[in-house]
């Protein structure tokens, strides 16, 4: 049981007949956990074909908890309080505030009477706990942050105009106003802002003109010209534009985002609080007829273009694109963007972008088969690419050949640690050899050897 107090100090205090004092009103406030019941949950593996590529699904166990609170609201004044209004928040989040959603909310009116506990028994919410993949006989419980760990309860009471607030974590006072409007507006307005909430956990639901950020490109004011049935809405770090599956899109967005930057070594956004633009299709035509008006090639499914990113977020079959290779690759570049600044080496921005869109969904038996199974492609013209290859097995190659350099170049913590400072010596001057002596290789000749063995544990055609 975890028991938190917290002393709210008021003006004055009330009973049935009005204010009769002024002074100071300690109220104590303690959560509990009455009772709580696990269960697990099994996926099977499976094999899906995408393309030419076998997308490996693993089996999954989630251990889910089913768990009862209790608020106690302890009335310390001599007085008792008539008709409060209690309102409370149940919040899960999973590894990182970005994960942050509502659970559970609902209000009630109570009686609180002078020096005796008044207890509200909140209703069960379940949490995942624990996310368990197996991966041809081994397996990791490395993927627990898509899921929802406990976090805390928000509690707002109310009397009359007066109104004062608690928390369990006390840092969950900063998260909630991202979720809900401030506590000394209307009831009104807090029961219409969690309508919202209710629907989309992740992101927050607006029209256009309420955007925090309503500049975009030619590109942008294009695809929103597509349709008339576009929706929008924002998330810490993202402007939204989207048909259907908010919240998938949402949560992805944040956890590219929060994966790529905790990959970087949690280095500075040099967007701050400007948030960088998707443009999520739902409709095959509408996105052939924006890549029409873009020139872009009919394969294209997705495109980054400085802090814009546009891509078609279902598959041929208007479902959920559950997969989201496209969504992976190109978030990389978007999330890349707002971490470095400067002209990257073509091969280098492909690499990143590869090598994280495919680590994202797929495991490492499927990289590895996937990339591998490319014809090497020679490091000389890789490094030395201006443009992209126009053949489109030349093309397969230079993508898989930059995806494996840079996993090469990320295969301890010790060379992961390097990377960012690898990215800022090139974007300052293009020279490799100069680059790769961050990392002890002293000559060419050094790399390419220390290099080969590495390609060559990767399965071959």
């Amino acid at each position: 049981m975890k028991t938190l107090i917290v002393i709210l100090v008021l003006a004055g205090y009330w009973t049935a007949s009005g204010v009769v004092a002024q002074g100071v009103l300690p109220v104590q406030v303690t959560v509990e956990k009455k009772e709580a019941t696990s269960r697990v949950v099994k996926q099977k593996a499976a094999v899906a074909r995408k393309g030419n590529m076998d997308m490996h699904t693993p089996e999954v166990a989630e251990r889910t908890q089913k768990m009862t609170l209790v608020l106690k609201l302890l009335n310390m004044s001599p007085a008792p309080l008539s008709g409060a209004v209690v309102n409370y928040t149940v919040v899960g989040r999973g590894r990182t505030v970005s994960d942050l959603k509502i659970a559970k909310e609902a209000k009630c009116q109570t009686d609180l009477p002078p020096m005796r506990p008044t207890s509200i028994e909140l209703e069960p919410v379940s949490f995942l706990l624990e996310e368990t993949v197996f991966r041809h006989g081994a397996f990791s419980n490395k993927n627990t942050q898509d899921g929802d760990q406990y976090y805390g309860v928000h509690v707002l009471v109310e009397l009359g105009d007066r109104k004062f607030e608690f928390a369990d974590p006390k840092d969950l006072v900063t998260a909630m106003k991202r979720l809900k409007p401030a506590s000394d507006q209307p009831a009104s307005s807090v029961s219409a802002a969690t309508t919202s909430q209710a629907r989309n956990f992740y992101l927050d639901e607006k029209p256009f003109d309420k955007l925090s950020n309503k500049k975009i490109s030619d590109w942008g004011i294009l695809a929103l010209e597509t349709s008339t049935k576009w929706k929008h809405g924002e998330t810490e770090h993202f402007v939204v534009h989207f048909f259907a599956n908010a919240d998938a899109i949402a949560r992805r967005c944040e956890k590219f985002y929060a994966d790529t930057r905790e990959f970087f070594g949690f280095r500075h956004d040099l967007m701050g609080a400007l948030k960088s633009h998707v443009f999520a299709f739902h409709d095959p035509a509408d996105w052939k007829s924006f890549k029409r008006q873009v020139k872009l090639a009919d394969t294209t499914g997705g495109v980054a273009r400085s802090h814009e990113f546009f891509y078609l977020s279902v598959t041929s079959d208007r479902q959920f694109d559950s997969l989201a290779h496209v969504q992976a690759h190109e978030m990389t570049h978007l999330v890349f963007n707002r971490f470095f600044n400067g002209r990257v080496p073509l091969w280098l921005n492909e690499g990143v972008a590869e090598y994280f869109g495919l680590k994202r969904i797929v495991d490492l038996t499927t990289f590895r088969s996937y990339v591998g199974r490319a014809k090497p492609f020679p490091l000389d013209k890789l490094f030395d690419a201006e443009k992209y290859p126009e053949q489109e097995q030349a093309l397969r190659s230079f993508y898989a050949e930059s995806a494996i350099v840079v996993d090469f170049l990320t295969h301890t913590a010790e060379r992961r640690a390097l990377l960012p400072k690898f990215i800022d010596a090139m974007i300052a001057k293009d020279d490799a050899d100069a680059a790769l002596k961050l990392y002890g290789f002293n000559t060419r000749a050094d790399f390419n050897k220390a290099y080969e063995r590495h390609r060559a544990s990767f399965p071959k055609n």
